[in-house]
């Protein structure tokens, strides 16, 4: 028996940034899947902090680019369909023309030349779509009824935030995708209800988190204790990250004399807004920006620090954290959590026995929360214990890779 396959709709791959969705292609190979990765642009290796991952699994290998076939006009338009026709399109794709059962795109040829981009991938068992954005083009031919591939969308938080002034463009955005989809699947309750907001059908929206491989992720196991205390953040620099924040809370604790390191891992756009901070404040001494690391330099760091702090916010988009991925690798290193009570955060730690929360933007709490844990060693390492223990239990690669298992399963059985 061959073995089902599943084909990866992403924008680009790989991307330093988007470690989940090498983990989610590699479950789904670890769970005997046959798999291709569907992307818009392929990057290089050296786009990845995955590196080795990539390689070991060969997942460059099974990358392919989109052909999209781009149209300029309604002459290139006719002469594109009767290039493709000449060559011998699929017998299905040349009955999509008709208008009374597929409207104006299929009349002017849209669902034809999308089904000839997707020819090579038709064989698909399941699709599964990364991000929302990259639906493209499988939410018209799914709604159409030309694909008879399981659709399967997992959303991550940018693909669906919204404010008061865009929430009806995303409603309309999603609508095909929405009504034909088989499954979508949010990471926490908090975007779960982001998505129903939009008009996601409840009945077809699972929970699923992003997994944490406690494998990789741990403690370590003879760690030194630092002569000062060491905070760290990671993440990139950007405004909704809210590392200003952090800043703010670390210079409330110098002020008062406590000796301590605050380690800043990520790049962005914020870098010289922050540097220029850190200047005004007169922190230099103690605060370290290190750019992008690999995932292996993130190890590093983690299991040296003694508390992880997470500055997440909101941005005027109303994005905000929906799951806070690094929170569960830090807690799996067995660091105490201090961060806003923002977006998905609440549901990934426990509060009060892995991390402390204070209310959005407010750096003072922050600052009071990191007071508590460094004049209290014994709290946080209790944290730390319970932190390990809880993502293990809720978070562990074993305990969401049979989720999925159970998933793939019932989509294919459906």
């Amino acid at each position: 028996m061959s073995k089902k396959v599943i084909v990866f709709r992403v924008g680009a791959f790989p991307v330093k940034s988007e470690t989940f969705v090498t983990g989610q292609i590699i479950t789904a190979i670890n769970l005997g899947y046959e798999v291709a990765i569907l992307v818009d642009k392929i990057n290089d290796i050296e786009s990845s902090s995955q590196k080795e991952l990539i390689e070991k699994y060969n997942l460059l290998g099974r990358t392919a680019e989109l052909k999209r076939i781009k149209v300029k006009g309604k002459v290139d338009r006719i002469l594109k369909i009767f290039n493709i026709l000449a060559k011998g399109a699929p017998v299905k794709s040349i009955g999509t023309f008709n208008y009374f059962k597929y409207g104006k795109n299929g009349l002017i040829g849209n669902l034809f030349l999308q089904l000839n981009e997707l020819k090579e991938f038709m064989n698909a068992d399941i699709f599964h779509i990364q991000f929302g954005v990259y639906m493209y083009p499988l939410d018209l031919l799914k709604y159409h009824g030309l694909l008879k591939s399981r659709v399967l969308t997992t959303f991550h938080g940018f693909d669906v935030h919204y404010n008061e002034l865009n929430k009806r463009k995303r409603e309309l955005f999603y609508q095909y995708l929405f009504r034909a989809g088989d499954l979508f699947t949010a990471n926490t309750g908090y975007l779960a209800g982001q998505l129903a907001d939009l008009g996601c059908p409840e009945e077809r929206l699972k929970v699923i988190p992003v997994p944490i491989d406690t494998g990789y992720f741990k403690p370590k196991k003879v760690k030194k204790k630092n002569k000062v205390i060491k905070i760290l953040s990671v993440g990139r620099l950007v405004k909704w990250k809210g590392h200003e924040y952090g800043l703010r809370a670390v210079n409330e604790l110098l002020e008062k004399g406590i000796k301590l390191e605050y380690h800043l891992v990520g790049e962005g756009e914020e870098r010289d807004s922050l540097m220029s901070l850190v200047n005004d404040l007169g922190i230099q001494k103690n605060v370290f920006l290190h750019g992008a690391r690999t995932q292996s330099e993130i190890l590093d760091f983690m299991q040296s620090a003694d508390i992880f702090l997470l500055t997440s916010t909101y941005d005027e988009g109303g994005r905000r954290e929906t799951q806070g991925v690094v929170t569960g690798e830090a807690q799996a290193c067995g660091l105490p959590i201090v961060a806003f009570r923002s977006g998905g955060v609440p549901y990934t730690i426990l509060e009060g026995k892995t991390g402390l929360l204070s209310e959005e933007n407010d750096y003072k709490g922050l600052a009071e929360n990191l007071e508590k844990l460094i004049l209290n060693e014994n709290i946080g390492k209790e944290m730390g214990k319970t932190g390990r223990q809880f993502i293990d239990k809720k978070y562990s690669l074993a305990v969401v890779s049979e989720i999925w298992e159970r998933q793939y399963k019932m989509l294919l059985e459906h």
